[in-house]
């Protein structure tokens, strides 16, 4: 999904919020199939799109910290794979 976010450590960054790229991949076994288990992505969507109204954030690996704690938090979730791409 793509955002608008207040992100970098440049001074200029700091001027308006800049337009980043959202990707998150969740991996699970099998057998969650017939667990009964829920992943609720609009937990993630939602969190992503709290972003936009967050004070300025330096680094972008916070945000990726944060989607990976968010991923795996779902209990059947194995691997993560997350990656965020600033446009501009």
């Amino acid at each position: 999904m793509r955002v608008n976010v207040r992100i970098g450590l440049c001074d200029f960054e700091r001027e308006a919020p800049q337009p980043i790229d959202v990707n998150i991949e969740l991996f699970t076994s099998a057998d969650y199939l017939t667990s009964g288990e829920i992943i609720d992505y609009a937990l993630l969507h939602d969190a992503v799109l709290a972003w936009e109204k967050r004070a300025h954030v330096e680094l972008i690996e916070t945000y990726v910290h944060e989607l990976l704690t968010l991923g795996f938090s779902f209990p059947s979730v194995h691997a993560v794979r997350a990656s965020i791409t600033k446009l501009e």
